[in-house]
């Protein structure tokens, strides 16, 4: 706890955080401002791309060979056909803050910002079954949640805070955390295909963003694989073998060959 009020009252380190971020692209390489101006490598590697079928695209997820997208304004789930993007059906959320949206094999996942707590939801017949709490966070600076994956009994969940950002792994039915990381980032997005974790490191509007990898049972080693520019990434998903990225400033679902 004490290291955790250090990231958020001093403020020489909130100046080196800044400084890492922005010079180095999360802990990893950039080429400088000129990057902007080039093709960003990481067209070479879109397999596809949707217009967004909500106007305000948050939580993403892949079943049952759909994408599943949430409207965080509307407070809408949308079932969209990944070839046309064409909304197949919508279901209206009584969820004050829908923010991510996973599947566990049999059921939704959504998290409630708002109330901090992560819902089982059916889709078969549009009703809640129960809930966990959500992790949260006992720290000073401004948080949000970034993302949201399952890797069999467990939920990944991601908290956007700077230095004090952490990945929580929490036991999917009991809520009850098994342990928590610092991602080295500021994560936006999480995905899995069951063995690796893929972590969507923001790095402001500006500056690409970044694709971190690591192993789910080695989770302090990880690397970065790719570049991403996407200016507000808000979820990503694996799915149909690649990874999905809602980038909302654009209003764009990427589907991205994985690495």
């Amino acid at each position: 706890m004490k290291v955790v009020k250090m990231c958020n009252k001093t403020k020489l380190l909130g100046v080196v955080w800044v400084v890492l971020w922005a010079g180095v692209g999360c802990l990893g390489s950039q080429d400088g401002p000129e990057y902007l101006q080039k093709t960003s490598r990481m067209d070479q590697n879109v397999l596809h791309v949707l217009a967004s079928p909500v106007l305000d695209p948050r939580g993403l997820t892949w079943a049952k060979d759909r994408l599943w997208v949430i409207d965080g304004k509307s407070r809408l789930l949308a079932r969209v056909h990944p070839e046309s993007g064409k909304m197949e059906h919508t279901w209206e959320l009584s969820i004050a803050g829908p923010t991510a949206v996973a599947w566990d094999g049999s059921f939704l996942r959504i998290l409630d910002a708002e109330k901090q707590v992560v819902y089982r939801f059916d889709p078969e017949n549009g009703k809640i079954l129960d809930f966990i709490q959500a992790p949260r966070p006992d720290i000073e600076s401004k948080w949000s949640y970034g993302g949201m994956a399952v890797v069999d009994s467990d939920l990944y969940i991601a908290v956007s805070a700077g230095w004090c950002s952490k990945i929580y792994c929490m036991d999917l039915e009991t809520g009850k955390i098994r342990k928590d990381f610092f991602p080295q980032c500021d994560p936006r997005g999480l995905a899995s295909d069951g063995s690796r974790l893929w972590i969507l490191a923001y790095n402001t509007s500006k500056l690409p963003a970044k694709l971190n990898v690591r192993d789910v049972n080695q989770t302090s080693k990880h690397r970065f694989v790719q570049d991403l520019w996407v200016a507000d990434p808000t979820d990503m998903v694996m799915g149909d073998n690649g990874l999905w990225i809602v980038d909302r400033q654009s209003g764009r679902i990427l589907q991205l060959q994985a690495q």
